[in-house]
């Protein structure tokens, strides 16, 4: 078989296999989170593994001390939250009612104003818009916490999906090389394994980050006097995962409950949330990910930046990451071509 009648063949299966699995991705989610799960969970696995200790013990070992963890912080951090959660529930129908007066002698004193008419409307247009965002942004936080309530047979899947991932990592990565040629493995592995080590760093990075952002929030609400702070702090260090929306819609729940407060308390609650993110956008961002990525900070600035402005959204999200993996894959190749 001549390398070019190769090629032909592995396209066309590639394109057979992308056609399929485009057919049944409605099932793949569990498959895509095993994976995921098990690649986060390889590295504790294989220290198990290094002090001579079986595969299969070291999965269940990791597994044991991974439900351990759950368990102390459903423990210690759940209850507050849910009855936090609980808290806000019973006192929403209440919450809205002086959220809605704020709104009413907001719209009065604007009405009062000697505004044009044209940008009085306009004034009244964007208030509504605005209501009309929360409301639509609330039922959608609705609609996806009951998605993943529906989706719970998946994360009954996920555990044991990964566990063959782990146990028979070796197979899949075979089976994985067996397209390539023999002479180009060594090298296929050796770059895999680079990228490994960026795209771990990565994560420590972005949880590094999530984490000191939703405690600095949650630290300041409570100075502040705000309460279900902790509950304010979780959910700005969860959106904080995606660029630019993300901390904004983190931050819109820590400024309603500071508005419960006084609108005194939600200014500085805004003005706060501001400053945290300026603090994790110059500062804490390009330091950290520079230190785990090994990138410079005005390159990892610069990245986000085009990101958002090729992709948007999605090009911010994955900017760093990509850089990344684009100056570990021309450091292999440089490495190769001045190696001979």
């Amino acid at each position: 078989m001549t390398r070019r009648t190769r090629v032909i063949l592995l396209v066309i299966a590639a394109s057979v296999v992308v056609v399929f699995l485009y057919a049944v991705r409605a099932v793949l989610t569990p498959f895509i989170l095993a994976a995921i799960a098990a690649y986060l969970a390889n590295p504790l696995v294989m220290r198990f593994e290094s002090r001579q200790m079986p595969r299969s013990v070291a999965i269940i070992s990791t597994y044991i001390i991974c439900g351990i963890s759950a368990a102390l912080i459903i423990y210690l951090i759940v209850p507050v939250l849910i009855r936090e959660l609980n808290d806000v529930l019973v006192s929403l129908p209440q919450q809205l009612q002086g959220l809605n007066r704020y709104a009413q002698s907001g719209f009065q004193w604007l009405q009062r104003l000697p505004i044009p008419i044209p940008i009085g409307e306009m004034t009244s247009e964007a208030i509504v818009r605005v209501q009309n965002v929360i409301t639509t942004l609330a039922a959608r936080s609705l609609d996806l916490i009951f998605g993943l309530f529906s989706s719970a047979v998946y994360m009954v899947l996920v555990p044991f999906l990964a566990y063959y991932f782990l146990r028979d990592k070796e197979l899949i990565s075979e089976a994985l090389l067996r397209v390539l040629p023999t002479s180009r493995r060594p090298e296929a592995v050796g770059l895999l394994l680079r990228l490994n080590r960026v795209t771990m760093a990565y994560i420590r990075g972005q949880l590094i980050i999530s984490a000191g952002t939703g405690a600095l929030v949650a630290l300041g609400l409570t100075l502040l006097g705000v309460k279900y702070a902790a509950l304010a702090g979780l959910i700005a260090g969860i959106f904080d995962v995606a660029p630019y929306f993300g901390p904004v819609i983190g931050a819109i729940p820590a400024v309603l409950l500071g508005l419960l407060k006084s609108p005194s308390t939600a200014l500085w609650c805004a003005v706060w949330i501001t400053l945290v993110q300026q603090i994790e956008s110059m500062f804490l961002q390009p330091r950290v990910m520079s230190e785990q990525v090994g990138l410079h900070p005005l390159t990892v600035i610069f990245a986000v930046m085009a990101g958002g402005q090729l992709l948007g959204i999605w090009g911010m999200l994955v900017a760093v990451p990509l850089v990344a993996t684009g100056k570990t894959v021309a450091a292999f190749f440089l490495d190769k071509l001045s190696n001979g």
